[in-house]
């Protein structure tokens, strides 16, 4: 309700100021977080066209980017983001996931490096090394990410759906199974 509320609002200040780098962003925002992720990258990229500078608001549209399937675009974004604030383990984390989602593996390999190395216990950098690895068919060093990532984090339900995807690969069923019912 709230959500499209704010949407209306944004909407009826764009009409009148198309340009307006608040409504924008609220635009972005509000779409986005109705699950319109596509349709929040326009307004978040002309609002960081006008706030070049923003870290949130490049962040914003390069998680919008990236989940709208815009690999390329979120990669050119995190650069700006990485500029901005560097050496981010977050940063450089989602950077290296939009990297391997555009299958620059051994570049997504050194950013993780990198955020592990800023920050040992960023559990989600291993856990996304760990799908680097497990998707380049290395399931038994992926589990070795996974485990650290669960050893920082044990509540993240996505490690250990990998977790148990590794152990799939393996052939190793009954510890996959009970890695997939600690997911759920």
């Amino acid at each position: 309700q709230h959500l499209d509320t704010a949407e209306r609002l944004a909407k009826m200040i764009l009409k009148a100021k198309p340009k307006d780098l608040v409504a924008l962003q609220v635009h972005g925002l509000s779409l986005a977080m109705q699950g319109r992720i596509a349709e929040s990258v326009v307004p978040l990229y002309m609002a960081s066209q006008q706030d070049q500078k923003n870290p949130e608001l490049l962040s914003n549209l390069a998680k919008a980017q990236h989940g709208a399937g815009l690999y390329a675009d979120a990669i050119q974004t995190y650069k700006k983001l990485d500029r901005l604030v560097p050496n981010n383990a977050q940063i450089l984390t989602d950077m290296g996931t939009a990297l391997a989602k555009s299958k620059f593996y051994d570049e997504a390999r050194v950013l993780f490096d990198r955020a592990i190395e800023i920050e040992p216990n960023y559990f989600l950098a291993w856990s996304n090394r760990g799908n680097l690895l497990l998707e380049q068919g290395f399931p038994e060093k992926a589990l070795v990410c996974y485990e650290t990532a669960l050893k920082h984090n044990p509540d993240y339900p996505e490690t250990w759906t990998n977790y148990g995807n590794a152990y799939f690969d393996l052939g190793r069923f009954e510890e996959a199974k009970l890695a997939h019912e600690r997911a759920l």
